[in-house]
């Protein structure tokens, strides 16, 4: 796939990955076409935050899946519309690893995209099946953005994802935090700076974000996401 990926990651959970990729391709798709996949197949939560998980996918004449037109430049695709209900019960989803790589293939390969400029992916909290298949499918074009918060557990499991990027020889963008607490972030200062990483800035604890995201309304009143975006177009 020649075509640029961000994939926004760390491998813990509920550090606002979700959150991030979600803001992150609203803000890009100001400017160009983007693709936003939800990555996390057991835990699908892109349409959720987005207001849009009652939506189901059809299938166009090509047998390709439809993603979803948030706008007139932004495409998403999950997991969690195959299972889509009025009544907003979350289904579980359950695949063994091999057929996580196959459902990876096909969000990327198998969905009638609109000529996307950029992917935007949503990753699962993990360094294996999800990863390898991207870097399968994308190789040098694929880049990287760690999201985590500023608690110890989350920087080490920052620091476990950073290393099995920087093995697969995927280009770290920098690293955002997440629900910092009156500007404490000295652990993720000094990861960025173990391994030369940008610090892109970060998300301030906001109870009104939380509740924004709770009733599918992205938007995030912080510079970090267009800043973010901004070094994104640049460098592509």
């Amino acid at each position: 796939m020649k075509c640029p990926a961000i994939l926004v990651t760390n491998s813990k959970g509920g550090v606002g990955k979700t959150l991030v990729s979600v803001n992150l391709a609203i803000s890009l798709s100001k400017n160009v076409r983007v693709a936003l996949i939800d990555a996390d197949i057991g835990a699908p939560n892109v349409t959720y935050v987005m207001g849009i998980a009652d939506r189901r996918m059809g299938v166009d004449e090509k047998r390709r899946l439809i993603p979803y037109n948030y706008s007139d430049t932004l495409q998403v695709f999950s997991m969690e519309n195959f299972f889509a209900r009025g009544n907003g019960t979350k289904n579980q989803i359950t695949f063994p690893g091999e057929e996580i790589r196959s459902v990876i293939n096909q969000s990327v390969n198998g969905v009638a995209w609109n000529n996307p400029d950029i992917f935007v992916i949503d990753s699962p909290p993990a360094t294996s099946d999800a990863l390898i298949e991207l870097v399968k499918i994308f190789g040098t074009y694929l880049n990287a953005i760690i999201v985590s918060t500023n608690h110890n557990l989350s920087v080490s499991d920052a620091e476990r994802v950073i290393q099995s990027l920087m093995s697969n020889n995927v280009f770290i963008i920098g690293i955002i935090g997440n629900m910092i607490i009156d500007g404490q972030n000295g652990a993720l200062k000094s990861l960025s700076e173990k391994y030369q990483l940008k610090y892109l800035g970060e998300i301030p604890f906001d109870i009104e974000i939380m509740k924004a995201s709770d009733n599918g309304q992205p938007g995030i009143p912080y510079d970090v996401i267009e800043k973010t975006a901004g070094d994104i177009l640049y460098l592509h």
